[in-house]
């Protein structure tokens, strides 16, 4: 549905605000301001994400890396220490608006397991199929501590690191998603051997 907002109807949103404002003490009016102000001064972050191929092809570290790169152009690749993590991050950098926490085991093992194939020679998820509800979630919840853990390193030093991590989803009605790219719309881009490999694995 297409709501249009007229003239009249602008006009009595904007006395509403008026009225709204006048019936502010003055510590909810400075409240009120701090907030716009703080909102209008930060900035969107000048940031990329990149999946990029490298020389390695071996170990956590697979065949693609992801690699940040600030808004002064420096890159950090992040240096996974679980596959697992490596994976998660990925599939969210792929899911732009998100995943639902309870969703993951019933509808998106098929893309972990996917991208896990793209990035490892010989991977396989036969294990985590055969887990219970129970240790799945432990699997799951250590992946996502251990991606926040790698981003948070290779980032010291920037501002707003937050923005890169996946956000808590006890906070978000129990999404998981990368601040960066649902919120503030930032780019990631994946190699064309990235794209290529990952189509052919759907």
């Amino acid at each position: 549905m297409v709501v249009i907002l007229t003239i009249d109807t602008m006009t009595d949103t904007k006395t509403i605000l008026l009225n709204r404002i006048k019936n502010m003490t003055p510590e909810e009016k400075d409240k009120a301001l701090l907030a716009y102000m703080l909102r209008d001064a930060s900035p969107e972050p000048l940031c990329t994400i990149e999946v990029v191929k490298n020389s390695i092809g071996r170990g956590v570290r697979g065949r693609y890396d992801v690699v940040i790169v600030d808004g002064d152009g420096s890159r950090h690749v992040v240096d996974f220490k679980e596959r697992s993590a490596k994976i998660f991050y990925i599939l969210l950098l792929m899911a732009k608006n998100g995943i639902n926490r309870s969703s993951v085991r019933q509808d998106h093992l098929d893309n972990y397991y996917n991208v896990g194939c793209v990035l490892y020679n010989n991977f396989d998820i036969a294990k985590l199929e055969s887990k219970s509800d129970e240790t799945f979630q432990q699997f799951f919840n250590n992946a996502i501590s251990k991606t926040r853990t790698a981003i948070k390193s290779a980032l010291k030093g920037i501002d707003k690191p937050e923005h890169y991590l996946i956000a808590d989803p006890k906070s978000h009605s129990s999404m998981l998603f990368i601040p960066l790219v649902k919120e503030y719309d930032g780019k990631v881009t994946f190699c064309a051997d990235f794209v290529r490999e990952t189509e052919a694995a759907l």
